[in-house]
């Protein structure tokens, strides 16, 4: 009897030991696990840190085509243009967005025209303008307002960030939860429209209501491979991913090293497949982080026209 209780115990003990060495090896340090265990990194190599310098000193949006850095400035209402690979300014690049386009935030492109995020900060009508990157000018037939849609009939969206699409939906941020005279009028979460008709997408599996997520009401920039679409939170300092298909958290690939980077409010988001870069307008930087380790399907990212790291 007394052997069989000392069998018993070790064999208990060693079940109990390979159970916490999985729970701990299945967390990747300051980053986020994929499947076989990988983590992001950072990648300072590739920092943008000269954009003070520039002027470019409330920097929001980011999106390249593989050659060129778009950066939105939310003070000089336009978009200033870098060169992706050596970081140095291409002036002549560079988009002056029009005078009611004056708080620009999130921006991204199918390639030849570029959207604009902006927030009307007296509280009427949002509204996201179209570019053409070869003329730099206002395509205003495919400007588009942000409507109302989703979770109640008063919501609209009353603090839109960022901006991001498959070529099928474009998914568009809002972080602050609004009232009016006590009315719930707006929603944190991040709303859809459809692409070639730019109508709100009322369906719900389509949108995200950030409830349960720490609070989670501070989005700004997107960015998706298509598989997994990551929304940056400002106060938390943190990258969220969420399942594209499945309209659900995946904690386990959400992205955790920013804080210790120092990328403290993150902002817009941008990536080639190889290299994430994230905007910081506290102190005018783009960060780099390596998330090379992981699968990417960056084929289902209609913005990576031009991509420097995997297709």
């Amino acid at each position: 009897m007394t052997r069989r209780l000392t069998i018993g115990s070790t064999l208990w003990r060693w079940m109990l030991t390979v159970l916490l060495l999985a729970l701990l090896f299945s967390i990747a340090p300051h980053g986020f696990a994929s499947a076989d265990g990988s983590a992001v990194t950072r990648a300072s190599e590739h920092d943008f840190d000269s954009l003070n310098a520039a002027g470019n000193d409330a920097a929001w949006g980011i999106w390249s085509d593989g050659e060129v850095m778009y950066v939105s400035d939310f003070d000089d209402d336009k978009l200033y243009a870098y060169d992706l690979d050596t970081k140095q300014r291409i002036s002549d690049k560079d988009i002056t967005l029009t005078s009611d386009n004056d708080n620009p935030r999130g921006i991204w492109s199918d390639g030849k025209t570029i959207w604009v995020v902006d927030q009307d900060t007296d509280y009427g009508t949002n509204t996201v303008y179209a570019y053409s990157l070869s003329t730099k000018q206002n395509v205003s037939s495919l400007n588009f307002e942000m409507q109302a849609q989703g979770w109640t009939s008063a919501t609209w969206q009353s603090s839109p960030q960022g901006i991001w699409s498959d070529g099928n939906t474009i998914y568009i941020s809002d972080h602050f939860e609004s009232t009016f005279v006590g009315i719930p009028v707006g929603r944190a979460g991040i709303f859809s429209y459809d692409y070639a008709t730019r109508e709100a997408n009322p369906e719900l599996p389509r949108n995200i209501r950030y409830t349960g997520l720490h609070g989670l009401h501070d989005l700004s920039g997107l960015w998706s491979d298509g598989k997994t679409l990551w929304a940056a939170d400002y106060v938390d300092a943190k990258i969220y991913a969420h399942s594209v298909a499945g309209n659900r958290h995946v904690p386990e690939m959400d992205i955790n090293i920013l804080k210790d980077a120092g990328n403290h409010e993150p902002n817009g988001m941008w990536s080639d497949g190889k290299i994430l870069w994230v905007t910081d307008h506290e102190d005018d930087r783009i960060y780099a982080y390596d998330i090379s380790a992981r699968t990417v399907d960056p084929s289902l990212d209609k913005r990576n026209i031009k991509p420097s790291g995997i297709w």
